[in-house]
């Protein structure tokens, strides 16, 4: 049960502190240290699950890398079942909370106003969508690479994620607001309703499918069993 309440724990944390800072935070900047900050927002998220809650279950806080990890052999299937529900669990505790902080700082909660995601009303549907795949894609396979047994480099792991989260996150802003993980996109979707609830199935889907196909990508590139 530890590793599934450190899931828990973890996907909380990411939420109140990377969707947290997008939601709450960057709205009173400029565009660019805007950007900036929701960037430093995920970075410093990820830092402290990684240290706080890597030792429970290894931190990880997103279904699309749990996807990785069972294609890898790293936890079972029944593990990786019990993980996406405690990471979803945690998104919606973190959703809710960032929804009532809102809520009690402006009289209407209105679309965008949650830190969601969202393809940007310009783009078609199917580009944001190809997009979180390929940065969703890049990111476990990040992941999956620098937790490896054959990396025999001494890098500080959580240092590496979460700096390319946050530079994924801020060059998919303009255009998805960068999810790369179906529980960060579902933790405010539900609350805010709207464009963000009916574009779910999007950041649900799609940013799996890039954990999938990293999974896959790693586990015959690296050759694990």
């Amino acid at each position: 049960m530890k590793k599934y309440y450190g899931e828990f724990l973890a996907t909380l944390i990411l939420i109140m502190i990377g969707v947290g800072t997008t939601a709450i935070v960057a709205p009173q900047m400029t565009f660019l240290p805007s950007i900036l900050v929701i960037g430093l927002g995920f970075f410093v998220a990820i830092y402290i699950l990684a240290n706080t809650t890597g030792f429970l279950s290894g931190g990880v806080a997103n279904p699309a890398i749990t996807l990785g990890l069972v294609i890898n052999n790293r936890i079972t299937v029944k593990e990786s079942v019990f993980y996406i529900i405690a990471q979803f669990l945690g998104a919606l505790a973190g959703g809710f909370l960032i929804f009532a902080l809102v809520s009690g700082l402006v009289p209407e909660v209105s679309e965008g106003m949650l830190g969601t995601n969202m393809v940007a009303a310009e783009a078609p549907l199917y580009i944001g969508a190809l997009f979180e795949v390929g940065i969703t894609f890049i990111f476990v396979l990040v992941v999956l690479n620098i937790t490896s047994k054959k990396n025999v480099s001494n890098t500080n792991a959580a240092l590496v994620i979460g700096s390319t989260l946050a530079f994924l996150v801020m060059i998919a802003l303009p255009l998805t607001g960068g999810s790369l993980n179906p529980a960060r996109s579902f933790s405010v979707a539900i609350f805010e309703g709207g464009t963000a609830l009916s574009q779910l199935w999007i950041f649900i889907l799609f940013p799996a499918l890039g954990g999938i196909i990293a999974g896959l990508f790693h586990k015959i590139m690296m050759n694990e069993k």
